[in-house]
C-alpha cells in the first residue's frame, strides 16, 4: 500500500474567480517542490535498471 493514490472529491462552495486564483497560486509552490522530488527520483538509476550504451 506505499504506492498508494488516492483521490477524494468534497463538495464546496462555490468561489469567486478571485478566491480560485488565490488558492490556486498559494498552493502551487508545494506542487512544485513536489514535482521536482519526483523528477529526482525519477533520474536517479537503480540497480536493477540496465546499463546505458
Amino acid at each position: 500500500m506505499a504506492n498508494c493514490i488516492v483521490v477524494v472529491q468534497f463538495d464546496l462552495p462555490k468561489r469567486t474567480e478571485e478566491q480560485a486564483i488565490t488558492g490556486g497560486t498559494s498552493s502551487a509552490p508545494t506542487y512544485r517542490g513536489l514535482a521536482a522530488q519526483a523528477a529526482r527520483r525519477a533520474r536517479r538509476p537503480t540497480a536493477a535498471s540496465p546499463p546505458k550504451d
